[in-house]
């Protein structure tokens, strides 16, 4: 009927305009603010603009939990870290890290700064079997409504500690003016994934480009870019590209383009169910 054929047609001029406005883009993620933010895109030129793209990871549970995870790497030994009544637990040997807490608790302890309020306890090894009995006796505690995850992979777990910090900005010593480069490809399915990263590691892993650049060349706004970086130098696959090895490793890569933009395009077959499906299961 009329009706019918109104509510079509309004449907239709809809659809159009979302494909027109979000060209190149992915539709806005449920809760994925927890992991990008909310910053508009910076004009790089003014100043007080570029000051809102810096975080201090020195300052927050991020430099925390990569204290411990080095301490538990050095000394060989299982690493009880307390913050604010909180236990984790870092096993380099296994290369897993255990919390008394989920998600819910760990996400907001991201956002404020500690001082004092933290505490690393050296385990020997006969803690281990002690460690699976505490983690069973406190998942047994949860109910099923409430069950969250509580142990990671260790790379995993300081992927995702770095995207709750850094919220789409950047650590303070970052050149926001110099390329940077992909070290080698990020193990995305296990890693938690974002919005366009697949598109960011294609384009870096290529050759080093300023973050600005990657922003620009893919049409996505800025935070999706700068979270990807500060989530790949979290664990050691991201840098600045001011070297003269980096600009060599560039220019080596370049005849590799063409394998890698086919690469890049078989996984872009997965974005939109490997991105819309990620995020909400962890947050």
């Amino acid at each position: 009927d009329k009706n019918k054929a109104i509510l079509k047609e309004e449907a239709k001029n809809i659809k159009n305009k979302l494909a027109a406005s979000n060209a190149g883009k992915l539709l806005k993620v449920e809760n994925e603010e927890f992991f990008v933010g909310e910053q508009l895109d910076i004009d790089l030129n003014d100043t007080i603009q570029r000051k809102k793209v810096f975080y201090s990871p020195d300052k927050f549970l991020q430099s925390i939990i990569d204290q411990a995870c080095k301490k538990s790497e050095e000394s060989g030994n299982i690493i009880q870290l307390k913050v604010l009544n909180h236990i984790f637990y870092f096993d380099h040997k296994e290369h897993l890290i255990y919390s008394t807490v989920g998600p819910g608790i760990i996400r907001p302890l991201c956002l404020i700064q500690h001082d004092k309020n933290v505490s690393f306890t050296v385990k020997d090894n006969s803690f281990r079997d002690e460690l699976h009995n505490i983690m069973q006796t406190n998942k047994n505690k949860q109910s099923k409504k409430t069950l969250e995850k509580q142990s990671w992979n260790m790379e995993s777990f300081m992927w995702l500690i770095s995207l709750w910090s850094s919220r789409g900005r950047v650590p303070d010593d970052t050149d926001i003016n110099q390329p940077v480069y992909l070290a080698h490809w990020p193990n995305l399915t296990r890693l938690a994934s974002i919005p366009h990263s697949v598109r960011i590691a294609a384009l870096l892993y290529s050759q080093p480009h300023t973050l600005i650049d990657v922003a620009q060349h893919l049409a996505i706004e800025q935070r999706y870019v700068f979270a990807f970086y500060s989530a790949c130098k979290a664990i050691g696959l991201a840098n600045v590209s001011n070297r003269k090895v980096d600009q060599l490793f560039a220019q080596d890569n370049t005849h590799k383009n063409k394998n890698k933009s086919i690469l890049s395009k078989l996984f872009n077959r997965l974005i939109n169910f490997k991105e819309k499906h990620s995020l909400n299961d962890i947050a």
